[in-house]
């Protein structure tokens, strides 16, 4: 029951009359006002309410984790932490690629180095390599890396040993997808939107933020779950990995042009280190016609873009 508060209450993106009761299931999205997402499993077990007297505080939890790899100790908040601090404490092995024996991936080529660069598996859209101080250098993309430094990709970036030796990312990596080349999912140059109704096109990108927003409340809420501060070590850091760039890997089942239009804003395909999962969510959670982002607001409350001024709903 709603008790005539001032923003309200919405089940299943509706508000709901002040002072009725309504029945609801574990199924039901619940949202106190038009932002805050109400998770019933924090108070209600086994679906008997908790002790009437008791006083349950929502959202105080503190989502900080720490994690410790050897002597090498993070602290991970899934929104604020940076993907390169999260690359200091995974512990996964590199594949380590090169002419000699005692590399994983051996390649017979004069203009190879003994031993090359090394690579591994973020994700299943995106790797991390390091040129080994070779002595043609690694190219991604026609661009060299610098030696000894870590760089990120999308699977769709071209590497090559050497200015002319092509590597073959899926012999190297088999757990990858290769995605296809970046395509702009736009309106034409010049082009003017005067109608507030959303293309077909439009309204279908509209359509894939939903999966989005449920992922970015999930993993908030799991993160919370785990617990306030919490020693984890060996691949346990992964999994807290996937909550916070869950994204980053999570796009490809988003929908095809929701996709292509993220990867239509990115100038390559190398992905900064210092972008953090909140990063990734705000650019994919934005308008399809104008880009400007819904920030958090739940989708299920969008309306209208506030900029361009699209009616989606």
């Amino acid at each position: 029951m709603d008790l005539n508060s001032s923003n309200g209450t919405y089940v299943n993106g509706n508000r709901i009359p002040p002072n009725l009761e309504v029945r609801i299931t574990g199924k039901d999205r619940v949202l106190l006002s038009n932002s805050y997402p109400l998770n019933l499993k924090e108070f209600l077990v086994d679906e008997k309410p908790t002790d009437p007297e008791k006083t349950v505080i929502l959202g105080q939890k503190d989502h900080v984790l720490q994690c410790q790899n050897g002597n090498k100790k993070i602290n991970i908040d899934p929104e604020k932490t940076t993907l390169g601090e999260m690359l200091q404490v995974d512990p996964s092995k590199y594949i380590s690629v090169g002419r000699v024996p005692g590399n994983n991936v051996v390649i017979n080529n004069s203009n190879i180095s003994r031993n090359h660069c090394k690579l591994k598996l973020i994700n299943q859209v995106t790797f991390e390599i390091i040129d080994v101080g070779s002595s043609n250098g690694t190219y991604v993309d026609h661009v060299k890396l610098i030696p000894h430094q870590s760089a990120v990709f999308y699977s769709c970036a071209r590497v090559t040993l050497g200015k002319e030796f092509p590597l073959n990312l899926k012999s190297c990596l088999p757990g990858i997808q290769l995605l296809p080349e970046k395509k702009l999912v736009n309106n034409a140059p010049g082009q003017k939107m005067n109608s507030t109704t959303p293309t077909k096109e439009e309204m279908q990108q509209f359509n894939e933020l939903e999966p989005l927003w449920r992922d970015y409340n999930d993993r908030i809420l799991s993160a919370q779950q785990i617990g306030g501060s919490y020693m984890m070590g060996g691949m346990a850091v992964s999994s807290i990995a996937s909550i916070a760039f869950g994204p980053i890997g999570a796009i490809v089942g988003l929908g095809s042009s929701l996709f292509a239009r993220y990867l239509g804003q990115q100038k390559s395909n190398e992905i900064r280190q210092d972008t953090t999962y909140e990063d990734n969510f705000l650019l994919l959670y934005s308008c399809p016609r104008c880009s400007e982002s819904f920030q958090k607001k739940p989708w299920i409350t969008i309306r209208e873009c506030f900029k361009c001024k699209t009616k989606f709903k």
